[in-house]
């Protein structure tokens, strides 16, 4: 067990490099990176990361208020290796997943990816696990297509 003064340590610089990162971005990266919307009714190239970044920054600032106002106890329980080991496979999964898109495309990276963290997270009725991923591959693509006009890879 870690000590819990040294979590909320973690917890508050990670708040602080959080903020920092969706300042950064809501204020130089999206603007100079994103065109204008080509027309009055097209959606701005902007809007969804500049949602993102908003939301971001304001969750980050929330964990900020709540750790260094002591609104909530910490209860992490993992030691530096676990959390680390976790990153990493996340950020692997992450690269996989980028590699993957462009090479056998969205519908079915989508159904690899929801089908491994369904078994990841204990999920075992495998017909349902499949007819799920099947499911929600077509509803987004088809979703982004006819709401976006975005064509998935």
């Amino acid at each position: 067990m870690i000590d819990s003064r040294s979590a909320v340590r973690t917890e508050i610089a990670a708040a602080f490099a959080l903020t920092a990162a969706a300042l950064f971005a809501l204020f130089w990266l999206i603007p100079n990176n994103t065109e204008p919307a080509r027309s009055e009714l097209d959606i701005s190239p902007a809007f969804f990361p500049m949602l993102t970044a908003g939301l971001v920054l304001f969750l980050s600032l929330v964990m900020l208020v709540a750790r260094l106002t002591r609104a909530v106890v910490a209860t992490a329980e993992l030691s530096g290796p676990a959390i680390l080991s976790e990153v990493v496979v996340w950020c692997g999964a992450s690269v996989a997943i980028w590699f993957a898109l462009p090479v056998i495309g969205f519908i079915p990276t989508s159904i690899a990816v929801v089908i491994l963290v369904g078994l990841a997270t204990g999920y075992r009725k495998w017909w349902v696990l499949g007819a799920m991923a099947i499911l929600f591959s077509i509803t987004v693509d088809f979703g982004a297509w006819q709401v976006f006009t975005v064509d998935l890879p």
